[in-house]
C-alpha cells in the first residue's frame, strides 16, 4: 500500500504540470490518479469514483 500511495505521490510533486485526460469510466486506483493531476480534464460522459462508496452505511 505504501509503494502505491509513493507513486500517487510522485506524480502530485511532480515540478512539471500532470494533465489526465478522463473519457469513460475512472474507478479505484484511476480515481486517484486522476486526482493527482494539476489538470484533469473529464469528457461530458465520463464518471469517477470508487465502486464500493454507494455501499457505505447499509
Amino acid at each position: 500500500m505504501n509503494h502505491n500511495v509513493r507513486r500517487f505521490m510522485s506524480l502530485w510533486d511532480c515540478p512539471k504540470p500532470v494533465i489526465a485526460k478522463i473519457a469513460g469510466w475512472a474507478v479505484g486506483g484511476a480515481t486517484d490518479l486522476a486526482m493527482c493531476a494539476n489538470l484533469p480534464f473529464m469528457a461530458d460522459d465520463a464518471h469517477i469514483g470508487y465502486a464500493s462508496t454507494d455501499r457505505i452505511g447499509e
